[in-house]
């Protein structure tokens, strides 16, 4: 692929993307990311109603997976591109949006444990960081702490 010939140049327009909202690119990820979480949430939301979920089952499993093979991606990029990309994974953010996709990814191997779709709120805190209202949200990372 031509646009991973300087694996450095990538590493840093990935990172400028990703981790730097202060950009009109990084603005426009933000929103996008905004959209899926809230899109993914309503799926997991409309699953749980068992009308829906009767007519609608497949077609809502099938958007989530898709959605959250996105957020993986996004998280394999989150840590490729980050500076220190082991005090990142370990980072509060890190941790979150481990703790968002954790739970399908294990779904993929046990699928009993789609029953977590619950941790699957913590994207939400991926809202809050966007948006920069961590710094008013104590109580989010007592609860973060809480549930790792």
């Amino acid at each position: 692929m031509p646009w991973f010939k300087d694996k450095e140049a990538d590493r840093l327009r990935i990172r400028k993307l990703i981790h730097e909202s202060d950009t009109p690119e990084g603005k426009r990820f933000d929103v996008w990311l905004i959209v899926a979480i809230l899109l993914n949430i309503s799926l997991v939301m409309l699953d749980s109603v068992r009308a829906v979920n009767e007519r609608l089952g497949a077609l809502l499993f099938v958007l989530e997976v898709v959605l959250n093979l996105l957020f993986t991606v996004e998280y394999a990029l989150r840590v490729w591109s980050a500076r220190d990309r082991l005090r990142w994974v370990f980072s509060f953010y890190g941790m979150v949006d481990l703790l968002a996709i954790l739970p399908f990814l294990l779904s993929l191997i046990w699928p009993e444990l789609r029953a977590l779709a619950v941790l699957r709120a913590l994207r939400l805190m991926r809202i809050f960081r966007i948006l920069g209202l961590f710094n008013y949200m104590r109580e989010a990372r007592i609860l973060l702490l809480s549930l790792a």
